[in-house]
C-alpha cells in the first residue's frame, strides 16, 4: 500500500471518528483520579494569588503539581475544589465562582470536584500524573474546561494538555477558553512504539497578573485508545522523518562540517521503510527500527565535527545584522584590546583596518577552542594577551558587567560555552553564529565597548568565518647567535606553538638585557639584566653565553603588524617593510666588532622583522657608533652604517677575501668596493 493511500484512509477514518465503536477508554488503566473525587478539596478560604504561591499537589492520587516562572516569583495558585459552593469565601479572584453543583459538567451525585488553576505573571502551573508507557497506537486525550472569569474578554489560558516524556511532547494549542462554559480541550497523537511518558493538564500565563487571564477548571480527564496497523504507524513515522532537516551541504570530515555517516544512516532508514510501505510488509521491527533511526539522528542531528584537541582559529567577522538584512563585511578579524579598563580589562574588539586585518596578517589573534562534553557544538574559547596570560571569554557578570556582554577573564572557571552553529555558505566557505549560553533571549550582545554584535539565539546575530591556524602559518622567528656575540630581537608571544616559554629555552645560552641610558661620560650601553620572564612587544639586547640556534613560532597578540614597540632607548618591529629612522643606531658588526652604528641619512637601511633598533637621543649626539660593553674595542675602518641591499647592486660590488665576487654578503668576511672608490670591510 503507497504512503499516500495510508496517509489518506488515516484522514477519512479521522474525519469519521475512527468509527467509535474502534475507541477503546483506557482512562481508568493510565490516569489514578481523573475526576479529583479522590483529591481533599479546599473548603475554606480563597484560591488567591500572591508573590511565591503555590499549587497544592496530590501525590496519593497520582497529580503532582509542578510549578515554574520566568521572573523570579510565582503569582499563581492551584486546588482541587467542591461544587458545593455554599461557603461565600470560596471563591476565586475578582469575585469569580468556583462552579456550584447546578454548574457541573456532569451532574451526578458522585460528581463533586474540580480542579482550580489561575495563572499570572509569566509563570506556569501543569499537574502531571507519574510515569506511564503507552502501548503503540492512535490516542485521543481530553479535558473539560470551564472559564469561570468574571469578564468575557479574558480568555487568555494557553492550554498544557498533553502527554509529555523524554522522547516526545504532544500538546494541545488551543490558547483561550470562553468564558462561562464547558468547552472540550483536545490532543490527538500516535505512539509508533511503546512510549513512557506522563499526561499532563495546566497552562502558563504569557505576561501580566492573574486578574488578566482566563480562571480555569478542569474536570473529567478522559482518555481513548485505537489500535494501529503497522503501516499505519510506519506511515506516521515517514512522515515525521521526511519533516526533519536533512543538510546538503558542508558535509564531510573536516572540523565544524557535519558528519557524513549520521546522515547516510538515516537516510537509508527512510528508504528501507519506505520501501517495505510500498511493498505492503511491514513488521514491527520495522516500525521500531524507524522510530530508533529518528530518534538516533535528532540527537546528533545538528552536531558538527569537532577541530582537533588544541585547535586555533582566528574569527573574521563576515556578515552582520543591520536594518533587517545581512550586511557583507570582508574585514573585521577578532582580537583583543585592552579598551575597557573598568570591566574586567582586555575585551574582544573588531578590527576593521586592510594592513592590520588581512588573512596574511599572522599576527591577528589566535583563539583556542576547547570542547565543553555538556553542551552540544559548546568550546570554551581562550587567547594569550601581550603580557602573555591565557584570558577566556565570558560573560560580563563576572567582572562587573552583566550577561548581555561579552568580556574575557583570566579565571578558567569563569569561562562562557560558546555554541558554535553553522550559519550557511559564504563565497565558498561555511560561516557560523557564535551563540552565547548565558545571553538572556532577544537581546544584543555588546561584544566591546565600542561594538555590539549578536551573540545569542534568537536575533540572526552576526555571522563569523572560522580560520584554522596551525603553527605552519605562524611566524618563524630565528636565532642564531655565536657564543659571546649580540643580537636584538622582539617577539609577538611568551611561549611557542608548542607551549615553552622563550625566557626558559635561553636559560644558559644567552642573557637578555633592556638598555635605558648610557653609562655615564661614555659611549657604552648601560645594558640591565631582565628580571623575571621575558614579555611580549618588548624589545631586547641578547648576549649568547653559548651557541644558541633557535626556530621560535607562536601564536602571536599583536594585531597591527606595522606598530612599533618601545622601551628606554630600544624600538622593535615586526614590519618586513621600509626604513630605519635617520639617526637611529642598527646593530652590526664591521671590521669584526658589534656594536650599535649609527644611519646617517646617505642611504635607506631596510628593515628586518623582530629586529631592535636604538633611539638617538640628546646624549648620543653625532657618536657614529655606541658599543656594547667596556670591552668593545673601537671599530676601525668603517664608522657609519652600511645599507645591505646597497652594496650589492648598482653602487657598490662585494668580495670575498679570495677576491671572488659574490652576489650577497656572506658570513665571515665580506671586502666592499664602493664606486666612489673606498674599499670597506663587513664581517657577518
Amino acid at each position: 500500500m503507497k504512503l499516500k493511500t495510508i496517509l489518506a484512509a488515516i484522514a477519512a477514518a479521522t474525519a469519521l471518528n475512527l468509527q467509535a465503536q474502534e475507541w477503546t477508554d483506557v482512562t481508568s488503566t493510565y490516569i489514578t483520579d481523573p475526576d479529583f473525587e479522590s483529591c481533599t478539596p479546599v473548603n475554606t478560604g480563597s484560591l488567591a494569588t500572591g508573590s511565591n504561591t503555590r499549587g497544592a499537589s496530590y501525590p496519593d492520587q497520582g497529580w503532582t503539581c509542578e510549578t515554574t516562572n520566568a521572573n523570579g516569583t510565582t503569582w499563581s495558585n492551584a486546588a482541587v475544589m467542591n461544587y458545593d459552593n455554599n461557603a461565600t469565601n470560596k471563591r476565586l479572584p475578582n469575585n469569580a465562582n468556583f462552579p456550584d453543583l447546578t454548574r457541573r459538567y456532569v451532574k451526578t451525585d458522585d460528581n463533586k470536584n474540580g480542579l482550580a488553576i489561575i495563572i499570572g505573571r509569566s509563570t506556569e502551573i501543569i499537574y502531571r500524573t507519574n510515569e506511564v508507557t503507552l502501548p503503540a497506537g492512535h490516542y485521543i486525550l481530553t479535558v473539560m474546561g470551564r472559564n469561570s472569569n468574571s469578564s468575557y474578554s479574558l480568555t487568555s489560558f494557553p492550554s498544557q494538555l498533553g502527554f509529555v516524556g523524554d522522547a516526545v511532547s504532544y500538546k494541545s494549542t488551543k490558547t483561550s477558553f470562553t468564558a462561562w462554559t464547558w468547552v472540550e480541550d483536545r490532543v490527538e497523537f500516535s505512539l509508533a512504539v511503546p512510549t513512557t511518558g506522563r499526561i499532563q493538564l495546566g497552562g502558563y500565563a504569557t505576561a501580566n497578573s492573574s486578574a488578566d487571564h482566563a480562571f480555569m477548571v478542569f474536570d473529567h480527564v478522559k482518555l481513548q485508545y485505537m489500535a494501529a496497523t503497522y503501516s499505519e504507524l510506519l506511515a506516521d513515522l515517514l512522515t515525521e522523518a521526511s519533516a526533519i532537516t536533512v543538510p546538503t551541504e558542508n558535509i564531510g570530515d573536516g572540523a565544524f562540517e557535519f558528519p557524513e555517516a549520521p546522515i547516510t544512516a538515516f537516510t537509508q532508514a527512510k528508504e528501507t521503510a519506505q520501501a517495505k510501505l510500498d511493498a505492503d510488509a511491514v513488521t514491527s521491527e520495522d516500525v521500531t527500527a524507524l522510530r530508533a533511526a529518528i530518534d538516533a539522528y535528532n540527537a546528533v542531528k545538528d552536531e558538527l565535527n569537532r577541530p582537533a584537541a588544541g585547535a586555533n582559529y582566528k574569527l573574521q567577522l563576515a556578515h552582520t545584522w543591520e536594518s533587517g538584512q545581512y550586511q557583507h563585511l570582508s574585514l573585521g578579524f577578532v582580537t583583543l584590546a585592552n579598551t575597557l579598563t573598568n570591566q574586567g580589562g582586555y575585551v574582544l574588539s573588531i578590527g576593521t583596518a586592510t594592513e592590520a586585518f588581512t588573512d596574511k596578517a599572522y599576527l591577528a589573534q589566535q583563539f583556542t577552542l576547547t570542547p565543553n562534553e555538556d553542551v552540544q557544538n559548546g568550546y570554551i574559547f581562550s587567547m594569550v594577551d601581550k603580557e602573555g596570560n591565557t584570558r577566556y571569554v565570558c560573560s560580563g557578570t563576572k567582572v562587573g558587567g552583566n550577561n548581555q556582554q561579552i568580556r574575557t577573564t583570566t579565571t578558567q572557571e569563569d569561562a562562557l560555552t560558546i555554541r558554535i552553529e553553522y550559519a550557511g555558505m559564504q563565497d565558498g566557505d561555511p560561516t557560523f553564529h557564535l551563540y552565547s549560553t548565558e545571553a538572556p533571549a532577544n537581546t544584543w550582545i555588546s561584544f566591546n565597548d565600542r561594538n555590539s554584535y549578536c551573540w545569542n539565539t534568537s536575533y540572526p546575530a552576526s555571522i563569523f568565518w572560522l580560520h584554522e591556524k596551525s603553527a605552519a602559518d605562524l611566524p618563524a622567528i630565528s636565532l642564531n647567535m655565536t657564543a659571546g656575540r649580540y643580537a636584538t630581537r622582539i617577539f609577538p608571544f611568551v611561549r611557542t606553538a608548542e607551549g615553552e616559554l622563550i625566557s626558559d629555552l635561553l636559560t644558559g645560552k644567552a642573557n637578555i638585557y633592556t638598555c635605558a641610558a648610557l653609562v655615564e661620560g661614555t659611549n657604552t650601553l648601560d645594558l640591565t639584566p631582565l628580571e623575571g620572564a621575558l614579555q611580549a612587544h618588548t624589545p631586547y639586547i641578547l648576549e649568547a653565553t653559548d651557541n644558541v640556534d633557535l626556530t621560535l613560532t607562536g601564536y602571536g597578540t599583536a594585531y597591527e603588524t606595522t606598530t612599533e614597540y618601545t622601551a628606554g632607548l630600544l624600538t622593535g618591529t615586526y614590519a618586513s617593510t621600509g626604513y630605519a629612522p635617520e639617526g637611529c643606531y642598527i646593530l652590526q658588526t664591521q671590521d669584526g666588532q658589534q656594536a650599535f652604528y649609527r644611519v646617517d641619512g646617505s642611504a635607506p637601511i631596510p628593515l628586518a622583522p623582530w629586529r631592535v633598533w636604538l633611539n638617538g637621543t640628546a646624549s648620543t649626539g653625532d657618536v657614529k657608533a655606541l658599543h656594547l660593553s667596556d670591552h668593545n674595542e673601537q671599530p676601525t675602518g668603517i664608522d657609519v652604517m652600511l645599507p645591505e641591499d646597497a652594496v650589492i647592486g648598482h653602487d657598490a660590488a662585494v668580495y670575498d677575501p679570495a677576491g671572488r665576487r659574490l652576489t650577497h654578503l656572506q658570513r665571515g668576511l665580506n671586502i666592499i668596493r664602493t664606486n666612489d672608490g673606498r674599499v670597506r670591510k663587513i664581517y657577518r
